[in-house]
């Protein structure tokens, strides 16, 4: 339901706080779980099932695609000069700066599904989250798509197990 919120929201702070909201959910589900000695949870008194993840990652890569069409438009529009004054170029800094801590918010979901399925996630991972991603590691995209893109590296290579090992070398 939170995403269903999201998807139909034109506002972006209030995609913002829905897309928060998933991510806050899925983190309660982890910090359900009992504390090990190395610091990880394991046992979650609540988690999502693999199926429900899959249908929450089809919904937030769809999201991130919406999200990164938006931030181009912009830069493509703020790069473009269509008459823009100082007070303009603050706002659309504003508006980009935003669409990419939206983004970081949407790594931050699937952060938390690896952390609460770790390696049986992996093959969602591979297969859906990783092709939309990999992308911004190159040297050629902003540096903050690039930063988005190793904080989900960071999180696949903590969490998602041996079969994660692959992705080290990015």
């Amino acid at each position: 339901k939170l995403l269903e919120v999201v998807r139909e929201e034109a506002d972006l702070t209030a995609r913002a706080c829905g897309a928060e909201a998933m991510r806050d959910v899925l983190q309660a589900c982890y910090q359900s779980g009992a504390e090990a000695e190395d610091g990880t949870r394991s046992t979650f008194l609540l988690t999502p099932s693999v199926e429900v993840s899959e249908k929450v990652v089809q919904e937030v890569l769809t999201r991130c695609a919406e999200s990164l069409q938006r931030r181009q438009t912009k830069h493509d529009e703020v790069h473009r000069n269509e008459g823009y004054d100082e007070e303009d170029l603050a706002g659309a800094s504003q508006e980009l700066a935003e669409e990419e801590d939206l983004l970081t918010v949407y790594v931050d979901i699937f952060g938390q599904l690896l952390k609460l399925h770790g390696e049986k996630f992996m093959t969602e991972f591979d297969h859906f989250i990783a092709p939309a991603f990999s992308p911004y590691l190159r040297a050629d995209h902003p540096v903050a798509l690039q930063v988005v893109a190793v904080y989900l590296v960071d999180d696949v290579i903590e969490f998602g197990g041996a079969s994660a090992h692959k992705y080290i070398p990015s």
